[in-house]
């Protein structure tokens, strides 16, 4: 009880904290929040332990994804949240159609200037997360997503197409379909906003509002041109010169 107590709650000064002391828990993958509270010297083993864990919920009958009680977890913020990401229905796309697919690049270093709060492993593993807790607040929200995925607070610009065009020219990789895991991928939608997606390896990609309204998804990468007729642009590293 006493160990249980000062995981999730902490000492009554805060020192050691407990999981509800650490900013962002709710929306953090169980192996970087189980970090955050324990600090231990191995910080990559909580993670490996996770599916042991839920199979343990799961024969004990808990419910791992039953809202609790208390308040719900904070949305988070970016610049430019009410810009759409995608063309409501009845606009015009640009008719990009259906593409050919997506591989994986061999190359996975990013160029020095990317310094990011998480590993491409990290910003990976929080998105399916996100995908497969079923967390919302995503509507809309696609610039938003990649830059939390990646560690930040907010990107720091407005529209995800702008993001792109911001990129250093050597950071752009124009129409190019060998995507590394990891990696920003843009697409012209017919809306100011356009819309930016995290490519998670094997042609699949994290995206909100791809398959419901608000949340996030892992779907081929194709999805955002046969669904929303919209235009792949092309890739970028994940670069948050502005993030905050």
């Amino acid at each position: 009880m006493y160990a249980a107590t000062m995981f999730f709650l902490g000492a009554d000064d805060g020192d050691p904290p407990g999981l509800t002391d650490i900013e962002g828990w709710e929306t953090m993958p169980p192996g970087d929040a189980a970090q955050a509270v324990q600090r231990s010297a191995f910080p990559d083993l909580y993670a490996g332990q996770e599916d042991a864990a839920r199979e343990i919920a799961e024969e004990a009958g808990i419910d791992l994804y039953r809202p609790g009680g208390g308040a719900p977890a904070p949305q988070p913020t970016d610049p430019g949240t009410e810009d759409q990401c995608y063309p409501d229905e009845g606009e015009d796309a640009p008719g990009g159609g259906e593409g050919n697919g997506f591989i994986d690049s061999a190359t996975t270093a990013w160029p020095l200037r990317v310094d990011n709060p998480r590993s491409t492993e990290g910003a990976i593993a929080w998105a399916r997360d996100q995908a497969e807790t079923s967390f919302s607040g995503w509507y809309r929200r696609c610039l938003a997503f990649v830059a939390q995925a990646w560690g930040w607070g907010g990107s720091g610009v407005n529209y995800a197409i702008d993001h792109y065009r911001q990129m250093p020219a050597d950071m752009r990789h124009d129409g190019s379909r060998t995507v590394p895991p990891g990696a920003l991928m843009y697409w012209e939608t017919g809306g100011r906003a356009g819309h930016v997606a995290l490519y998670l390896g094997d042609g699949l990609i994290a995206s909100n509002d791809i398959l419901r309204p608000d949340y996030i998804d892992i779907v081929d990468a194709t999805e955002i041109e046969t669904r929303w007729g919209a235009t792949y642009v092309g890739w970028a590293p994940p670069y948050f010169p502005a993030g905050w």
